[in-house]
């Protein structure tokens, strides 16, 4: 994983998987899972992540609590 701080405000799905280690497929699921799923939305063909949606999602995920 690494530091947030040198992506735009918001990621792409590749940025994201980048980011947190994980491959484009992993990190797409967040984002479309049925049960809390990481917010996103499409601009264009492009799915995007605000990363402050990220680290609220992450915090929400470490504490066990639905969002």
């Amino acid at each position: 994983m690494t530091s947030l701080e040198m992506y735009p405000p918001t990621l792409t799905i590749a940025q994201l998987a980048e980011s947190q280690g994980v491959c484009t497929k992993t990190a797409r699921k967040w984002c479309l899972a049925k049960e809390h799923p990481l917010p996103s939305y499409k601009l264009g063909n492009i799915r995007r992540i605000r990363k402050d949606a990220l680290i609220t999602w992450i915090k929400q995920r470490e504490e066990g609590a639905a969002p």
